[in-house]
């Protein structure tokens, strides 16, 4: 009974050790994305000036701000789909090695 005790404790802190981990590259990952917009609306503004009264620059500019903005999300979409993907696998390394643990004759 005692060792059940420790055993849940154990899993519960590697629990929770995991979800800050995972927290924590989420928010690096995020704080990427936004470095990365602040740059698309610094070169978005010099494009637009140099541009000045050019109406066909302009719409290219647009064209292009939008397009950087969407790649900005989809490479933020797929860190964090990585950085899933990986949870699961160790999920799955760790719940091997648990039960070969629990189980030596399995």
């Amino acid at each position: 009974m005692e060792n059940d005790k420790r055993t849940d404790g154990f899993d519960r802190e590697k629990f929770y050790e995991g979800a800050t981990w995972m927290g924590q590259q989420t928010v690096t990952s995020a704080e990427l994305a936004v470095k990365k917009i602040d740059q698309v609306r610094a070169d978005y503004k010099k494009r637009v000036q140099e541009a000045a009264s050019d109406q066909f620059m302009r719409e290219r500019v647009s064209e292009w701000v939008m397009d950087s903005c969407e790649r900005v999300a989809k490479e933020n979409k797929e860190q964090a789909q990585a950085l899933l993907e990986n949870a699961l696998k160790n999920r799955q390394t760790a719940n091997k090695n648990s039960a070969s643990l629990y189980n030596p004759r399995s």
